[in-house]
């Protein structure tokens, strides 16, 4: 808090200078030079002695006045040298000379002053055709990708202020993302039991790795990589609590998908607590999502860049694996220790945010991996994204990590959280306007067990929003946004002098999974769909116009067919169902973190009426589900002194 305190001191003696100063009337020019040195010298002492700084705010503030006044200076200087080589021509009567020196003085300077960071915009990520599919699928039912979504899940009036952020209990409906996760992996393996829909993925996964149709093992450990962007430790107190920054509540990884996964490992699955790891090797783990999940996990293992207050410090691993294949002609770094806990794992859940990106285009599961290695930040690898080197065919790092046998080669599933999407890596998540989401928040989850598919079909979700003439972002649509895509789907796209072999080994990658683009934004119809042969398997969940028919019979969500009263309620509550569809039900009751403090199968009488004992519950705010013939309400109810 002492450090905290001074950090305000100084950006309140700043504020004080600044307006000291304008009120001198200082002229703009002397403002200007004083502001470009300043910014230069301040980016130079911040970087040179610590490269992983270049993405703090600090330094992303000063840049950009630091490239405008070195374009200017640049240009200034420039033109005084060719004035006086023009001058010098004309003295000699070189008439022709000197009309040259101008011309080629006025386009070297004003090619100085345009250019700079700016992403190059084109439609080149369009060149392939709808329904055009590239690559072969990959999947237990391959191909497939399940989008889910239910905007009750999330809080229309969340206002992301602080104390109020998307991932609190009161604007994430915890009780609503385990069902809608249950129904995703449920339609992505094709079977009824939500054990057995987990077996499947197992078996396909391992069978695809070489070790057989076998199941998990007892012994086995899973990592779950998730997109904690947000966890500097700058932006966090002594006790890890969130501080007011400008990127409070940045668009990331909700705590409620991590959590409703490890329910369904832990609680259905029957693996170990133990044998499990959830982490961002780069960030850290703020307390919210903590207390989250230790609330019903304590034993899980949280791993994390500092490791402070229980969490696990991510070591690095004793040899680099990861070669990067430009073998040093793109990238600064041949080769990255991976964090030594994710090496060991035997398999991944790569559980990524749905986010554009101002570097990439896009953000999702590939990238994810940005924050699996240890040592340094991800800086040095911008130069293979498309904003530094624009256009299609070119190295893209991120195709070694979908192929890297530690990385993409050991996921067993992927997820991209759509609930709270956003338009950039550490912005605050946007109200979209595509149907069907019409101005509120995209409350959507995908799943997949191929990595180029379930990317494929985000790419499109996001390139339609934040389109070329969206005025808040048009990231998807930097030129070669989706060069890795086409890369990861077929080698005939990889540049001409490079291989894809992240261990180096002399194996190269081969097609990772199906890329392709939806007929339109309306209809989001793939090759499958419309009966085109292999291409991307596309299964919608949609509420509330209705879910699609599918091979599984799905929990479907209603509205309330019961009431609870008294509500609030002291001691305890009764249930009234409004009529009987099933004398079979399931009655729980969730606490305000989500976990589960109540259950029971009921067999209701002709009196439809059932009392809850709840005198052992703490006071606060519960959600009351009851599951009659797969289908189930919520409601809210709250306890009191």
């Amino acid at each position: 808090m002492e450090k905290e305190a001074i950090k305000y001191q100084i950006i309140s003696l700043f504020s004080r200078v600044f307006l000291a100063v304008k009120k001198i009337r200082i002229p703009w020019k002397v403002t200007f030079i004083a502001m470009g040195v300043f910014s230069m010298f301040w980016v130079l002492f911040r970087v040179l002695s610590k490269p992983q700084r270049i993405d703090y705010p600090c330094v992303r503030a000063a840049s950009p006045i630091m490239v405008s006044f070195l374009s200017w200076l640049f240009t200034l200087g420039g033109g005084v040298y060719f004035f006086k080589m023009s001058k010098a021509a004309m003295r000699r009567k070189a008439i022709f000379l000197s009309i040259g020196l101008f011309l080629i003085a006025s386009v070297l300077m004003t090619f100085s002053t345009i250019t700079g960071s700016s992403p190059t915009y084109a439609s080149e990520n369009s060149l392939i055709s709808s329904n055009t599919p590239i690559g072969m699928p990959q999947g237990t039912n391959p191909g497939r990708v399940v989008w889910i979504w239910n905007p009750d899940a999330t809080n229309e009036n969340c206002t992301n202020n602080f104390g109020d952020a998307w991932d609190l209990p009161h604007n994430t409906n915890l009780t609503l993302v385990d069902s809608m996760m249950r129904e995703s992996i449920r339609n992505l393996a094709g079977e009824e039991n939500l054990q057995d829909a987990w077996n499947s993925l197992f078996l396909y996964f391992n069978d695809k790795k070489g070790k057989g149709l076998v199941d998990y093992a007892d012994d086995e450990k899973i990592f779950i990589k998730v997109n904690l962007v947000g966890g500097h430790r700058n932006r966090m107190d002594a006790n890890l609590n969130r501080i007011p920054h400008s990127r409070y509540a940045n668009s990331q990884t909700s705590p409620q998908v991590v959590h409703s996964v490890l329910r369904q490992l832990i609680d259905v699955y029957g693996i170990s607590q133990s044998n499990i790891y959830v982490g961002d090797p780069s960030k850290n783990i703020n307390s919210d999502y903590w207390d989250m999940w230790t609330s019903e996990f304590p034993h899980v293992n949280y791993v994390s860049q500092q490791g402070e207050l229980g969490r696990i410090t991510a070591e690095s691993e004793p040899v680099a694996s990861l070669r990067y294949s430009d073998r040093g002609q793109v990238l600064p770094f041949t080769e990255d220790n991976l964090c030594n806990q994710l090496v060991e794992a035997d398999y991944l859940i790569n559980l990524a945010a749905l986010k554009a990106h101002m570097r990439s285009g896009v953000t999702l599961c590939a990238k994810n991996h940005y924050g699996s290695f240890t040592g340094r930040n991800a800086s040095h690898l911008h130069i293979g994204l498309p904003n530094e080197t624009p256009g299609n065919n070119r190295y893209r790092p991120l195709v070694d990590m979908m192929g890297h046998e530690k990385l993409g080669g050991n996921t067993l599933l992927y997820v991209v959280d759509g609930l709270y999407p956003g338009p950039d890596a550490n912005d605050k998540p946007d109200k979209w306007y595509m149907p069907p989401f019409n101005g509120n928040w995209a409350s959507s989850i995908f799943v997949s067990q191929d990595p180029v598919a379930i990317e494929s079909v985000c790419f499109d979700f996001l390139a339609t929003e934040y389109h070329l003439n969206n005025p808040d972002c048009s990231y998807p649509w930097i030129s070669g946004a989706n060069d890795y895509l086409l890369q990861a789907a077929d080698p005939s796209y990889w540049p001409e002098d490079i291989i894809y072999d992240p261990e180096d080994n002399g194996i190269p990658l081969e097609s990772m999974g199906v890329y392709e683009r939806w007929n339109n934004s309306i209809d989001k119809q793939y090759a499958k769909e419309l009966g085109l042969g292999l291409g991307i398997d596309f299964v919608k969940l949609l509420y509330p116009d209705g879910f699609p028919q599918d091979p599984v019979n799905i929990d479907y969500f209603t509205e309330p067919t019961f009431s609870a009263y008294p509500n609030p309620f002291q001691s305890g509550f009764n249930i009234h169902f409004n009529s009987i569809s099933s004398t079979n039900t399931i009655i729980q009751l969730h606490n305000s973190t989500g976990r589960l403090v109540y259950q029971t199968n009921k067999e209701l009488n002709s009196d439809n009426r059932f009392f809850i004992d709840a005198q052992h519950l703490e006071n606060g705010l519960f959600y009351l589900t009851v599951i009659q013939n797969k289908k189930r309400s919520t409601i809210t109810i709250i306890k009191t002194r």
